[in-house]
């Protein structure tokens, strides 16, 4: 295995909740994947790993064989994203990325060729909420989920 892998990677843990929240306040994805907890919860079961390359974090999970696409601070760029993808390739990895924003993709299309991307479902934005929204539930957007509060409490 490449020396890069071996001495960057770690097994995402608890204890790696404080740093990988700072990076992910640097980052505006709505996806349930750049959550906090679920990367956490999830970490055994997706046997997942980070690294931080070029000021960004580098989630992979293995169980799956993808790379959740980079955040943290400043610009990624499709040199560095291919860069990373030839690491995992030269590994017998797929070296592709999943959950790519669109507005990135769109904006780099023409230099992705080299590298596979997923793009990210914006419909997976529905499932992260922020804590006072759910606290409160105003708005007709949560209706719904007043809506089964009470017939639960019924």
């Amino acid at each position: 295995m490449n020396a890069f892998l071996c001495n960057q990677m770690k097994k995402v843990e608890i204890n790696d909740r404080q740093e990988l929240k700072d990076y992910l306040s640097e980052s505006n994805y709505s996806s349930c994947e750049y959550s906090l907890a679920n990367l956490i919860i999830w970490a055994d079961v997706f046997n997942t790993y980070c690294f931080i390359f070029n000021r960004h974090v580098y989630i992979y999970f293995s169980l799956v064989d993808e790379l959740l696409f980079p955040f943290g601070k400043g610009e990624i760029t499709p040199e560095e994203l291919h860069e990373v993808s030839q690491i995992f390739v030269s590994n017998g990895c797929a070296g592709r990325f999943a959950h790519v924003p669109p507005a990135w993709k769109e904006k780099y299309a023409s230099y992705c060729t080299p590298f596979q991307l997923i793009e990210m479902d914006e419909s997976s934005s529905e499932y992260v909420y922020r804590t006072e929204c759910l606290a409160e539930l105003k708005g007709s957007k949560l209706s719904k989920k007043r809506n089964l509060i009470s017939q639960f409490e019924r």
